[in-house]
């Protein structure tokens, strides 16, 4: 009987060894990497959550599409606070731009550069 049960508990090891390893692969081939992503962020008064917003979209574009990314955040009446975290941001993360609104096309005709493959 322990025979039995050690030989059922091995197979199922091997079993799901075998489907970790097709699961890593399916995730590593199956991401196609797409093109750069553009996001605009219209902020106005007070941010509590600024950091984390921005810090999850780069996250996001980044694990599920493996694309670059670059975020503009819009002064549109943001508070004192909300703008000093905004700088640090983009003072910390490379593809974060803060500005306001009259400078938006200025600011995505510096840095974005469309190129032909």
């Amino acid at each position: 009987m322990n025979d039995l049960m050690l030989s059922f508990l091995i197979g199922l090891a091997i079993f799901g060894v075998v489907e970790l390893i097709a699961c890593l692969c399916r995730f590593a081939f199956s991401r196609q990497k797409q093109d750069e992503a553009v996001i605009v962020m219209p902020l106005k008064g007070e941010l509590p959550d600024l950091e984390f917003s921005v810090r999850r979209i780069r996250h996001e574009q980044n694990w599920r599409y493996r694309s670059d990314c670059r975020v503009f955040l819009v002064d549109l009446g943001m508070s004192q606070e909300s703008r000093r975290i905004a700088e640090i941001l983009v003072q910390d993360i490379d593809g974060v731009y803060l500005c306001k609104q009259e400078e938006l096309l200025g600011k995505i005709r510096e840095n974005i550069c469309l190129q032909s493959r």
